[in-house]
C-alpha cells in the first residue's frame, strides 16, 4: 500500500542503508533465537508425539501430530481448554473439508516460558489423546 511504502521510505531516509541492514540483521537474530528456543522445547516435550522441520524462514513451525487424524478437533476443544493456541492445518489446506494431522505454531511473540509451557501442555494432551497417559 502507499502508506507502507511511505513508512519504508521514511525509515530508509532516516536510517540509511547501513541502519536498515543493521535493523534487519537484529530482527533476523531475534527470530532465529526464538525459533531455536521453540525447537529445543519441542525436542524436550514432543519427541515421539509430533514431527516437525526446523524452518529456514518465517515465524511458524509446522508440526504433524502423531496419532491424531483431525488436529482441528483437538485444537478447538481440549487444547483450547488448556490454553494451548495452535492453528489446525486444515485451515490452510487446498481441501479444507478434509481432516489434517498438522498444526501451525507461531514462535514470534510468545515468551520463552510460555513456549515451554505450551509445548509441555500439548505433550500432555497428545499422551491423553493417544491413551498413553
Amino acid at each position: 500500500s502507499g502508506m507502507s511504502q511511505a513508512c519504508a521510505y521514511a525509515l530508509l531516509r532516516q536510517w540509511g542503508q547501513d541502519g536498515w541492514a543493521s535493523h534487519v540483521a537484529e530482527v533476523q537474530a531475534l527470530y532465529r533465537r526464538r525459533r531455536d528456543h521453540f525447537v529445543a522445547c519441542a525436542e524436550r516435550h514432543l519427541q515421539g508425539l509430533a514431527e516437525w522441520a526446523v524452518p529456514e524462514a518465517g515465524m511458524f513451525v509446522w508440526m504433524k501430530l502423531l496419532g491424531v487424524a483431525d488436529s482441528k478437533a483437538l485444537i478447538e476443544g481440549p487444547a483450547r481448554d488448556e490454553k494451548v493456541l495452535l492453528v489446525p492445518g486444515q485451515y490452510f489446506s487446498a481441501r479444507p473439508t478434509e481432516p489434517s494431522a498438522f498444526v501451525r505454531a507461531s514462535f514470534s511473540t510468545a515468551s520463552d516460558a510460555d513456549v515451554d509451557e505450551a509445548l509441555r501442555r500439548l505433550a500432555v494432551l497428545l499422551r491423553k489423546h493417544s491413551g498413553e497417559a
